[in-house]
C-alpha cells in the first residue's frame, strides 16, 4: 500500500518532472519522507493561477544545485565536498555537478491591478528535502524544510522557515529520542525557525485525498505565518 500510494502521485504529477523526481526522492531517509514530499508537490503542481487569488500556485519548478570541485580548498574542506557529491550522488555535467535538491513555487498575495502604483506582493515558496542547518558547528538536518520569502515587486521583504519531520515509530518513541527531538527543536527556533512540526508516518499514510492534504498544508502555512 504504501509504495502504491507513492506510484499514484508519481504519476499524477507532470511529466515535466519525471526524469528528475527519483533524483530528489533519494535525498529522503525513509518512505513517509518520500510519500510527504510528493504530497507537496503534487498539490503545488495541481494549483494554477485562476485570477489571480491566494492558494493558487504558479511557476512552479525543481531547484537545482551545481556546485565545481573545490580545488583551492583545504584538504578537509574538498573532502566534505567530495563525501557530499558521493553520498548524494551529484551528476557529472562538463567538470560540474549537479542535483535535484528541492523544488519551489509562486503565490500572488492578492488580485493584481495592472492599472495600480501598488507593487505586486508574491510569495515564493522553496521546500527542501533533508535540510542541513548549521547553528554553530553543530549541523541539524530537517527531513522537509519549507521557506517563505514574501517580495514586494522583485524585493524580498520577509523570510520564514518551517520545519516538517515525518516521524517513523521506530526512530521516534523512546524517551532519549524524544528528548534529542525537542532539543533540536528548541535549536532550530532559537535559530529563527518559525517551528518544527511532526507528523506521523500513520498520518501521513492516511492521507487519501487532494482535500485532506489541502488542510494538512493549511495548518503548516497557518503556523508559519504566526
Amino acid at each position: 500500500m504504501r509504495n502504491l500510494n507513492l506510484l499514484n502521485l508519481k504519476r499524477r504529477i507532470s511529466k515535466t518532472y519525471e526524469e528528475k523526481l527519483e533524483d530528489l526522492m533519494s535525498l529522503c531517509d525513509s518512505e513517509i519522507e518520500k510519500l510527504m514530499l510528493m504530497n507537496l508537490l503534487n498539490y503545488l503542481d495541481s494549483f494554477r493561477i485562476h485570477e489571480g487569488f491566494i492558494k493558487n500556485y504558479s511557476d512552479v519548478s525543481l531547484i537545482t544545485e551545481v556546485t565545481d570541485p573545490p580545488f583551492e580548498s583545504s584538504p578537509e574542506e574538498f573532502n566534505v565536498w567530495k563525501r557530499k557529491v558521493e553520498n548524494y550522488k551529484y551528476k557529472a555535467r562538463g567538470g560540474q555537478f549537479e542535483k535535484t535538491i528541492g523544488f519551489k513555487a509562486k503565490s500572488q498575495l492578492f488580485k493584481f491591478d495592472p492599472d495600480s502604483k501598488t507593487l505586486p506582493e508574491f510569495r515564493i515558496f522553496e521546500i527542501y528535502p533533508q535540510y542541513d542547518v548549521l547553528i554553530g558547528r553543530q549541523h541539524y538536518k530537517i527531513d522537509i524544510a519549507i521557506i517563505m520569502h514574501r517580495l514586494s515587486g522583485d524585493e524580498v521583504v520577509e523570510t520564514r522557515r518551517i520545519g516538517i519531520e515525518c516521524d517513523g515509530y521506530e526512530y521516534h518513541h523512546t524517551r532519549e529520542q524524544i528528548t534529542n527531538d525537542e532539543r533540536r527543536k528548541r535549536q532550530l527556533k532559537r535559530a529563527g525557525w518559525r517551528d518544527v512540526l511532526r507528523y506521523s508516518g500513520s498520518e501521513i499514510f492516511n492521507i487519501q485525498d487532494s482535500a485532506a492534504f489541502d488542510r494538512l498544508f493549511t495548518e503548516i502555512i497557518d503556523i508559519l505565518y504566526l
